[in-house]
Order: structure tokens, then C-alpha cells, then sequence
């Protein structure tokens, strides 16, 4: 075997075995992320009926972005409505949607959207879709009264999603606020009215004569005076299932 043949031999395992000694070594390395970065992203975080609308709150979670929202929309899978969103800086909003008279036969809704907008600077699309309970605010109020000759008139603003009935206004107590004094107790005041869906205006008259277990102690008002009303209306609403409930009032009101 010549020199040079010898050479060209050592040559060739000197190389096997610096690539052996490199592989073993590379085999050993483990590239890691230093730093997991997320996408915003966002969801409907709550829905209630109040007021005859539908609010829909949105919560954006932007994972350390600055987030700024220039659009898009949001459905109610359940009942197709979509409202479009008006530009907001805000990482949580609400969205308004007219009330509808199927949203109270459910107990919850799918909410879906696409906001558009810019994270960092960059432009983005978050879409979104997740179930949502629905919640019922249902407000009955006592707006004004009034009161003569035994005879106390009652205005009433009721809002229900569902269709409600006002059975009766329980321990209804007319009160002198600035001598503390009582004017009329009322223990039980039949109502029997059913409404539909939505705000409603009530108009009730009652002669405190006709009721039985009235007390009167001043058959009028007196001018110059302060006079409130306390009681609790009693009413079923009809939801799934229909559901009984009691809303405390309450108004007062200077009398000149």
C-alpha cells in the first residue's frame, strides 16, 4: 500500500469520526420557546332582558395586546338577530338588540361574532362563539298616585320579556312622610290584569270603601305635605316553566 493510498485511508476515518462525535452532540441539543405568546381572543360573557332590549356584553381578553376595535358584528344564533359594533378602545362593551318574543322561552343562547380591529398596530379578526344563560330583569314600578275622597288611583310601569299577570298589591300602605302618620292601609288590593310582552302602562282606581279590611284614617290629601306608598305586587310570569314572583314598590311624591 502507498504513502499516498495510507493517507487518503487515515483521512477518511479521521472524518467518520468527527461526524459520529457531531451527531451524538446535536442529538443532545433541545430547542425551547423562551417566551408563549397567545392570540386574543373573546367571548359573550353575559346576556339579561331589561328595559325592553337585549344587552349583550362582550369581553375581549387581549393577552398583552393593545387592542383596538374598528368593527363587526354580533348574532344571536337563536333568534337571527345581528347588530353591528361602532368602533371602541374598550376590552369590554355592551351590545343592544331590540327584545323579541321568542328570546323568553329560552333559558340560554348561542352568541356568535367577528370583531375587526387592530392588535399592536397590526390588523386582526377575533371571531367568537360560545352559550350564554339568558337573564330576566323584570321591573314593575309605582310612578305616581294619587288619592281623594277614599279613592287612591295607582300608576304603574311594568316591564316583562314574557307575558305577566298582576294578581293583587299586598300590604299597601299610604303614609303622612312628614308627620309620620297613615293615611290607608290596604291588606289586599285584587289586580287580575294580564299583559303582554314588553313596557306597559297601568292606569288602577280603587275605592278603599269597597275593599274589606280597609283602614282609613284620612279620606284625602293635604296639600303642602309629603306622601309615599309601600306594598308588594304579586304576579306570575310566564316564562318556561311559569314562575311566581313578588316586586316591592314604592313612590313618593310632594303634594301642592
Amino acid at each position: 500500500m502507498d504513502k499516498p493510498f495510507k493517507v487518503f485511508i487515515i483521512s477518511i476515518i479521521i472524518m467518520l469520526l468527527i461526524s459520529l462525535i457531531v451527531t451524538y452532540d446535536a442529538s443532545k441539543i433541545i430547542i425551547t420557546n423562551q417566551k408563549n405568546i397567545n392570540p386574543p381572543y373573546a367571548e359573550a360573557s353575559n346576556l339579561v332582558i331589561e328595559n325592553g332590549k337585549t344587552i349583550v356584553t362582550i369581553q375581549i381578553h387581549n393577552e398583552g395586546f393593545n387592542i383596538n376595535i374598528t368593527g363587526g358584528y354580533v348574532k344571536i344564533f337563536d333568534t337571527g338577530q345581528i347588530v353591528n359594533i361602532s368602533p371602541t378602545n374598550s376590552l369590554s362593551f355592551n351590545v343592544s338588540f331590540p327584545i323579541t318574543n321568542t328570546i323568553a322561552s329560552f333559558k340560554y343562547v348561542t352568541v356568535q361574532g367577528v370583531l375587526n380591529g387592530y392588535a399592536n398596530g397590526n390588523p386582526i379578526y377575533i371571531t367568537f362563539s360560545n352559550i350564554v344563560p339568558v337573564n330576566f330583569v323584570i321591573s314593575v314600578n309605582l310612578v305616581n298616585f294619587t288619592y281623594q275622597n277614599s279613592t287612591l288611583t295607582l300608576y304603574l310601569k311594568v316591564f316583562s320579556p314574557a307575558n305577566i299577570t298582576l294578581l293583587n298589591i299586598t300590604k299597601l300602605t299610604l303614609v303622612n312622610d312628614n308627620l309620620s302618620s297613615l293615611v290607608a292601609v290596604i291588606p289586599n288590593s285584587p289586580l287580575n290584569i294580564t299583559l303582554s310582552a314588553g313596557t306597559n302602562y297601568i292606569e288602577k282606581t280603587f275605592n278603599l270603601k269597597q275593599i274589606s279590611g280597609s283602614i282609613i284614617y284620612s279620606s284625602s290629601l293635604q296639600k303642602g305635605y309629603y306622601y309615599y306608598i309601600t306594598g308588594y305586587l304579586n304576579a306570575i310570569i310566564y316564562i318556561t316553566p311559569p314562575t311566581n314572583s313578588t316586586f316591592y314598590i314604592y313612590h313618593i311624591e310632594y303634594f301642592t
